[in-house]
């Protein structure tokens, strides 16, 4: 088993390399916390390039971005890709969370993304910068299940096929990400810690849009609730949705035919096909 990198290896890392990425920048008056919350596979990636567009001054945290800094994270794509996501995810993971802290610290903006599968971490997220008096939107995927273990499968097949070693993500973990998101939101929003929401569609449709008030945020929590639902329907697709179903089922078709011994792709690409017949694509 490989060494993990100690607190003080990670605490240097940061210092040297992670905080280049966050750059220079002076503190504002009215920061935001722009935090982009779906289940894995659900676009949460293109949101926050629109994003990044919308709100040039935030600074975006990338844990993904951070693993290259893992001091095994060379060795690991030469010999054994596979294994970077799962070696790298811890170390990934504390660098964002001192981004975080840091760009806090100094009255930053910043886009973060989350599934929100947790209250407790939801919570852990949003609370130093609410204490901190930031302003705390919210930008809620409606994606349905379906599409958004599609968008797994995709993601997993193109890492694999440039060598970046496929993230595999388990169906469990994403169905719990799924099924827990909308109430952990819920909860946030009727505790009074957001301050606005907006629900977006995988093609950047926007759904609803709330600004939550202290009177009635019980209503505007059960109003982003339904959005989420409508936005969740599988049988719904728009025509963008539709195109990006059809490119991840040629994505894994092409992919399995490459390679025939990856049975869990193609256990659920199995599955995912009987579902879309179902809803009539």
């Amino acid at each position: 088993m490989s060494r993990k990198p100690t607190e003080q290896e990670l605490e240097e890392i940061f210092d040297d390399e992670v905080v280049q990425e966050l750059g220079d920048g002076p503190a504002e008056d009215s920061p935001l916390l722009i935090v982009v919350v779906a289940q894995p596979g659900a676009g949460k990636t293109m949101a926050i390039a629109g994003l990044c567009q919308k709100y040039p001054d935030a600074v975006r945290v990338d844990s993904d971005a951070y693993r290259r800094y893992h001091p095994r994270f060379r060795k690991l794509m030469m010999s054994n890709p596979k294994k970077m996501a799962d070696e790298t995810g811890h170390a990934a993971g504390v660098w964002a969370g001192m981004a975080r802290d840091w760009l806090c610290a100094r009255r930053r903006s910043l886009i973060v993304e989350a599934t929100f599968s947790n209250p407790e971490t939801a919570k852990n997220i949003i609370a130093p910068f609410r204490q901190a008096g930031y302003r705390i939107q919210v930008v809620a995927l409606a994606v349905p299940a379906e599409l958004s273990l599609m968008g797994t499968l995709s993601r997993y097949a193109h890492q694999a096929e440039s060598k970046m070693g496929g993230r595999w993500v388990k169906r469990q973990a994403h169905d719990k990400d799924f099924d827990k998101m909308p109430n952990t939101l819920d909860q946030q929003i009727r505790n009074k810690q957001i301050d606005e929401v907006t629900v977006l569609k995988r093609d950047g449709q926007e759904l609803c849009h709330v600004v939550v008030s202290d009177k009635n945020c019980v209503q505007d929590a059960y109003q982003v609730g339904l959005a989420i639902a409508q936005g969740r329907d599988f049988t719904q697709l728009s025509g963008v949705e539709r195109d990006q179903w059809d490119a991840g089922m040629k994505t894994i078709q092409d992919f399995i035919a490459k390679n025939p011994d990856e049975d869990r792709v193609k256990s659920l690409f199995d599955k995912l096909s009987v579902d879309g017949k179902k809803a009539g694509y």
